[in-house]
This record gives C-alpha cells, sequence and structure tokens, in this order.
C-alpha cells in the first residue's frame, strides 16, 4: 500500500495536473496537512485528472489521547487509493453534471499494541493481537457544480458496493465480507476577494451492516469491568460519519494553503473500533493544488 502511495504522489508532483474533485468535508480527501485536535495527525497524498481519469491517494498517522504522546503521530496508520472514470453531462446554464465511478482501496492498521490506559472496551484493539481494517470497494456518483461571480456550489452523492471488507477490529481474524455504503457532501465557496475564498462543507457517509459473521472473543464493558465474550459478530458493521468544516483558502501560483475548523461525530474513519462513536473538534492547515 505504501509503495503504491508514493508511486502516484512521485507522478502528481511530476505531471503537476489539478486535483481530483473532493468535497472539503470528505476524510478520504487527499491533501498534504496536519491537524491537531488535543492530539497530532498528519496526511500526505495528493491526486490528479489525466483525460478522463482521476487517481490519488495518500497516507495518515494519527494518535490517540489515551496513550502516550509523542512530538510525531504514529499510534495507527491509514492509506487510501482510488482510480475514477468521470464523464461530463452537457453544461445547461451554469450547472455542471458529472458522472463517475471507479474502485477504492483503505487499510488501517495499529503501530502496535499499547497497554497503558485502557480502561474501556473500545480501546482494547490495542491488545498486540493482529488487527486491521481492510476495504475494497467499486463505486458510482454524480456530482453538481453551480458556478456565478460571488460563490460556486459543490455536491455529491456516491454509492459504495464494499467487496471482500473489514470494518471491525474487535475482530482478530482478517475474514472478509460484502456490503454497501452511501455518501453525500457539499461545498459552499465564497470568494473573499481576488486571492482569499472561503468555504463551508458538509459530510455524511453511511456502511450498512455487512451480509457475513464470524465467531470470536469481543471485549465488552460490564459493571465496570472489560470482559470477552464469545460472540458472533458482523465482519462488516454498521457505521456513520458526519463531518462539518470551514475555513479559508489562501490561493498561490502552484498550490493553496487552507486553514480550517472542523467538527465530526460518528466513526472517525481508519482503526477504530466499529461501535465506537466520537465527537471530535480539530484544528488544521492543509496544502492542495
Amino acid at each position: 500500500m505504501r509503495v503504491i502511495f508514493f508511486i502516484i504522489f512521485f507522478i502528481s508532483i511530476t505531471l503537476e495536473i489539478f486535483a481530483a474533485s473532493f468535497v472539503q468535508a470528505d476524510p478520504d480527501k487527499p491533501f498534504i496537512g496536519l491537524e491537531y485536535s488535543g492530539v497530532p495527525s498528519a496526511k500526505v497524498g495528493d491526486s490528479f485528472h489525466l483525460n478522463s481519469f482521476s487517481i490519488g491517494g495518500f497516507l495518515e498517522s494519527r494518535n490517540e489521547t489515551r496513550f502516550h504522546q509523542g512530538v510525531l503521530p504514529n499510534h495507527n496508520w491509514r492509506g487510501f487509493a482510488f482510480l475514477n472514470y468521470e464523464y461530463k453531462l452537457k453544461k445547461i446554464n451554469k450547472n455542471n453534471f458529472t458522472v463517475f465511478g471507479g474502485i477504492e482501496h483503505e487499510s488501517a492498521h495499529p503501530t502496535m499494541g499499547f497497554n497503558e490506559n485502557n480502561n474501556e472496551a473500545y480501546e482494547m484493539i490495542y491488545d498486540d493481537k493482529y488487527r486491521n481494517i481492510n476495504l475494497n470497494s467499486i463505486s458510482l456518483g454524480i456530482s453538481y457544480l453551480y458556478e456565478n461571480r460571488l460563490f460556486n456550489l459543490k455536491s455529491i452523492i456516491n454509492y459504495q458496493q464494499y467487496l471482500f471488507s473489514k470494518n471491525t477490529p474487535e475482530l482478530h481474524n482478517t475474514d472478509l465480507s460484502n456490503s454497501f455504503g452511501m455518501s453525500v457532501g457539499f461545498d459552499m465557496v465564497f470568494d473573499y476577494c481576488q486571492s482569499k475564498k472561503v468555504y463551508i462543507s458538509m459530510f455524511n457517509r453511511f456502511i450498512a451492516e455487512g451480509d457475513e459473521q464470524r465467531v470470536d472473543s469481543i471485549y465488552y464493558d460490564e459493571n465496570g469491568s472489560i470482559i470477552t465474550k464469545l460472540k458472533s459478530y458482523p465482519i462488516l458493521n454498521k457505521v456513520n460519519t458526519i463531518v462539518f468544516k470551514t475555513g479559508i483558502i489562501f490561493q498561490r501560483k502552484k498550490f493553496n494553503i487552507s486553514l480550517y475548523l472542523k467538527l465530526l461525530y460518528g466513526n472517525i474513519f481508519g482503526f477504530v473500533d466499529s461501535r465506537e462513536k466520537r465527537k471530535v473538534v480539530s484544528l488544521g492547515i492543509e496544502f492542495s493544488r
């Protein structure tokens, strides 16, 4: 996964072609950036277009508040890569529609087991057993773009069919299953002045429970203690993520700099217990083309 990412990143820097289309609040949007939400996280990635194809990816690393904190985020890693084909429909006045479809891959892993302050069942996925997230999907969606001299409005709806996938590190096996998901999002971008833009963005992703289960020892909280229960458990669990993001974009000749505030509720993406819902407030800076 890391080798694929660095190949994509090198090509995108070399060709200097404009970035693929994502709403700003999408956690899968490739860029280079740093984020702080009480703990640090970092992302290195890019995307580009070649004719009607778009390709890209990133590597992301973050820390957890429950474990020791170092200068660099290193508690878990998430990798993401995609290849899309886009077809632009006929423009109607100032309305632009694009149909897109493609393939996506995401995997997430802990750096190692941490056994410092594991006081909840959700924290026990860091227990020295091999656990991971592995999502592979075929996507089909449509994006809408409206432009005028004051603002741009972009919205996206995307259906994803998950194949040979797993989002439950609560299971320490590597079995895979199938399911489906939906993502919707929008950007409202205002021209603040010639070289600055202000944006508001929202994103919502839902993944349905898969059609297969496996029996395993699952951690649970009970009467103030952490216990294990031998349970039949879904390989793909139902999760939901809602993100609100707002910021200001400083435009430069070869790249843009964005300072932003982000609010996230639900599944935080990556290596996390699928049952856990978090409320996360973060500040960040990103660099993109």
